[in-house]
């Protein structure tokens, strides 16, 4: 290959990347990754042929009966670029993705760009060959945005309540998951998303991703392979902590489920891997849905305002946020929520 042919292509890659670039920047998504540049690179490399066809064909510049000068050289480069990069794109029209559903266990409703699941009940859909979508029990939902163009995707799902876990093939997509509470950008890993009312939990079992908060102040924050971060209503700063081992355990098990999408008759090895989801998730301490997570001194007195020893008559002493309902007293406390009558209280000291 001569090096103006060289040189051509390269200024043709480099129009493609930035495109890309600025397709992410305009999603807010942030830089370009190498996963990314990698992608771009490889649709070049596998459409290369087609374009110098169709560029052949539109070209006045390029006869074949006539051997070419060198003074038609700039000309050609800048027209390659040009030509070359619309044939791409003219190839490459955005095609929508199918939420197409592999599994359910239990009930389950796919209508439209929603999938939902009742209580225990497991759905696993699949969206091309970009991602895999396994969504837990009392969950629900709803594709925003799923495109494909020259080999990539462009995917954006709200997630509405419960728990899923996302498996997201490396270097062929922009993924994001919207909460009320915060998103997740990613551009190929295994990672799990749980949001109530009360919060949001990001778990991440390979890869990394992106998390922040909807507050505006609030900075993005990466969480790795091992971590998670829980978001609080209005939650302006968060930091990643380790996942426990019930965690990890139930990340593993919903990607063995991921795994089996696509493939024919693994109806007996879904079922016995949602058996052990169920098992798992008895003892995962995660966010509930309609229920508060399990937090930290800290998290309760930024939530609450102020945190306080409350003593009971019996002897007992609990620490956390109290308020009173009637007869019964209530005490958010990082073991959880704990009620007694309002009887047995002895006297709150604040801290």
């Amino acid at each position: 290959m001569s090096g103006s042919q060289n040189h051509n292509e390269d200024k043709l890659l480099q129009e493609l990347i930035a495109r890309e670039e600025q397709k992410i920047r305009e999603s807010g998504a942030g830089g370009l990754s190498p996963e990314r540049i990698a992608a771009v690179k490889s649709r070049l490399g596998a459409e290369k042929e087609q374009i110098l066809s169709e560029f052949a064909k539109v070209s006045p510049l390029s006869v074949k009966a006539k051997p070419r000068s060198r003074l038609w050289l700039p000309l050609s480069a800048a027209a390659a670029v040009t030509i070359a990069v619309g044939v791409v794109f003219l190839l490459g029209r955005p095609k929508d993705i199918a939420l197409e559903v592999d599994y359910t266990s239990g009930s389950a409703n796919k209508a439209e760009a929603t999938l939902s699941t009742g209580t225990k009940s497991v759905a696993m859909s699949r969206l091309g060959d970009f991602a895999v979508i396994v969504v837990g029990q009392n969950a629900r939902l709803q594709l925003q945005q799923a495109k494909e163009k020259s080999g990539a995707a462009d995917i954006t799902v709200a997630h509405q309540q419960g728990f899923a876990f996302f498996s997201v093939a490396k270097g062929k997509s922009m993924f994001s998951v919207s909460t009320p509470h915060g998103a997740v950008n990613v551009t190929g890993t295994g990672f799990a998303v749980e949001s109530s009312a009360d919060g949001m939990s990001v778990q991440v079992l390979q890869g990394s991703v992106a998390v922040r908060s909807s507050e505006a102040a609030a900075k993005p924050v990466t969480i790795t392979a091992g971590q998670k971060i829980r978001l609080l209503p209005k939650a302006q700063q968060y930091e990643a902590i380790a996942l426990s081992d019930a965690e990890s355990t139930r990340l593993k098990l919903y990607s063995q489920l991921a795994a089996l999408a696509g493939q024919s008759g693994f109806q007996a090895a879904a079922d016995a891997i949602v058996a052990e989801i169920g098992n798992a998730e008895n003892s995962a301490v995660n966010l509930k849905p309609g229920s508060a997570p399990k937090l930290t001194l800290a998290e309760i007195r930024a939530k609450y305002g102020k945190v306080s020893r409350v003593n009971l008559k019996n002897g007992k002493s609990y620490t956390g946020f109290f308020q009173l309902k009637g007869a019964q007293m209530e005490i958010i406390t990082p073991s959880g929520t704990i009620r007694v009558p309002t009887a047995e209280l002895q006297d709150v000291q604040d801290m």
